[in-house]
């Protein structure tokens, strides 16, 4: 990709440091089922004109439909905000022409174009069930030189395939270079995919502990100081499909 090292201006230092643990979560804090969220991820590029107004016209209104329970990502290809994450997830999932959209990676085949009915109907069938066995906690903290990020995960049920923790660093409100399809000098980029936490396909988590909290903890060490609107995207992928996912503010935490 052309842009492909640009990414690495935002992150230049980057530390990260993991490690894992279990304990027994109480009851009382931890529910026994969890809301039902959903993976929206979008790909676009400053070279695309149809990609200019995706947000506005698909993406926002779902957020609005369902507060809460749609969490966006925007992976940008072939411009100045491309990584090689997205790049590789383009490659995997087929992706030819842009914009084009998944959700939850499920089903996708590669050749639905991002449109309102694909949206439409997608979306409403993964939040049918308003809840599942599986949870994520996030709680980050630290000043513009460090950052802790701790996830918390519980399984109700264990899972009978290889499970894996994504976390992801997004960025909102990016101002752009030369959006095509916009005459609007302010016009800014949502939810940008800026970096991964851990290589493809994730972190492993035990599949079959049900009922403890599955720590996992990152200390970074990034250029905090251009992640000025900064949010973490912790997801659970188990063959090719999430199952849930969580967002939090960096410094912030969020519920179950």
């Amino acid at each position: 990709m052309k842009y492909i090292n640009s990414l690495f201006l935002f992150v230049l230092g980057i530390f990260i440091f993991i490690s894992c643990s279990k304990d027994g979560p109480a009851d009382t804090q931890v529910p026994q089922s969890f809301q039902k969220r959903i993976l929206l991820e979008i790909f676009s590029g400053e070279w695309c004109p149809p990609c200019a107004t995706v947000h506005e016209d698909y993406v926002s209104p779902l957020l609005e439909e369902y507060p809460e329970r749609v969490i966006p990502v925007s992976h940008h290809l072939e411009d100045p905000f491309a990584s090689s994450e997205s790049s590789f997830l383009a490659d995997i999932f087929k992706v030819i022409g842009i914009p084009q959209g998944m959700v939850d990676r499920y089903g996708f085949q590669g050749e639905e174009v991002l449109g309102l009915s694909f949206l439409t109907e997608r979306v409403p069938s993964r939040l049918e069930s308003s809840t599942v066995p599986f949870g994520i906690q996030i709680e980050s903290s630290g000043d513009r030189s460090t950052l802790d990020i701790n996830i918390g995960i519980v399984l109700r049920e264990a899972i009978s395939n290889d499970t894996y923790l994504n976390v992801y660093l997004i960025e909102d409100e990016v101002p752009s270079f030369n959006q095509q399809g916009t005459t609007d000098p302010d016009y800014r980029h949502k939810v940008v995919f800026r970096e991964s936490l851990q290589s493809f396909p994730g972190k492993p988590i035990d599949e079959n502990v049900v009922d403890e909290i599955q720590s996992f903890t990152f200390t970074l060490n990034p250029d905090i100081n251009k992640f000025e609107d900064g949010y973490i995207v912790a997801f659970l992928q188990s063959e090719g499909e999430v199952l849930q996912v969580q967002q939090a503010k960096m410094g912030s935490q969020s519920d179950w």
